[in-house]
C-alpha cells in the first residue's frame, strides 16, 4: 500500500471531493500538531482523544508506539480464543481480515484498528469516508459506547490502496451535537 505522504494521482481529487462532502456535514479537518509519526490512522485518533475532554490516562498524547502496541495486545487476546470478530461486533466472515490486520508484519492501522479502539475504550466512531457514513459502536453487542463518538474521516483511493484517515470537527457554526444526530442518521 501507498504511504500517506505519497498521494496517488488521483489523490488529490477524491481529497477535494472529500472535502466538499464533510463541509456538507458541517465538518472541518483538523489542524493536527506537526508529528514525526506519519500514519494518519493513529494520528488522528489520538488528536480525537486529546479534544475529547476525556481523560484516557493510559499514555502520553504523542505515544503513538504505545497505543499501537496497546490495541494490537488486546486483539491479540481476543484473536487467541477465537472470538475477535464478535468482539468487534462483526460477523464471523470478518476474523480473516481481522486477523490479517493484527498480524505483527502489518504495521498500518485501519478501519478494524479504530473497530478495536471503539470497543477496548467503549467509544462510538463516526466514521466519514467518502460515500458513506459507518457508525462503530464501541459497546458491547452492538450497543452504543459511553460519551461523545469520535470523528474520524477516511479518504481511500482504490485504485493505489491509499487511505488517509483525517480527524474531524464541527466547524465554528455548527453544533456537534447536530452534526453528530446527522451523521448518525446518514448511516
Amino acid at each position: 500500500p501507498a504511504s500517506d505522504t505519497t498521494p496517488s494521482p488521483g489523490m488529490e481529487l477524491l481529497q477535494n471531493q472529500f472535502s466538499d462532502r464533510i463541509h456538507g456535514y458541517g465538518l472541518v479537518k483538523a489542524e493536527l500538531s506537526e508529528s514525526k509519526f506519519r500514519d494518519s490512522c493513529l494520528v488522528s485518533l489520538l488528536d480525537q482523544m486529546s479534544r475529547s475532554g476525556d481523560d484516557f490516562k493510559v499514555w502520553d498524547k504523542d505515544d503513538h508506539t504505545f497505543l499501537q502496541w496497546y490495541i494490537n495486545k488486546q486483539m491479540d487476546i481476543q484473536i487467541s480464543t477465537g472470538k475477535a470478530a464478535e468482539f468487534l461486533n462483526l460477523t464471523d466472515d470478518h476474523a480473516d481480515q481481522i486477523q490479517k490486520q493484527f498480524d505483527k508484519s502489518n504495521s498500518r492501522p485501519d478501519e478494524y484498528f479504530l473497530r478495536a479502539f471503539a470497543r477496548i475504550f467503549n467509544r462510538d466512531i463516526l466514521l466519514v469516508g467518502s460515500d458513506r457514513v459507518e457508525t462503530v459502536l464501541g459497546g458491547l453487542n452492538s450497543k452504543h459506547g459511553k460519551g461523545q463518538p469520535l470523528l474520524f474521516g477516511l479518504v481511500n483511493d482504490s485504485a493505489s490502496d491509499s487511505k488517509v484517515f483525517y480527524s474531524l470537527l464541527p466547524d465554528e457554526q455548527q453544533s456537534r451535537d447536530k452534526i453528530i444526530e446527522n451523521l448518525r442518521n446518514s448511516s
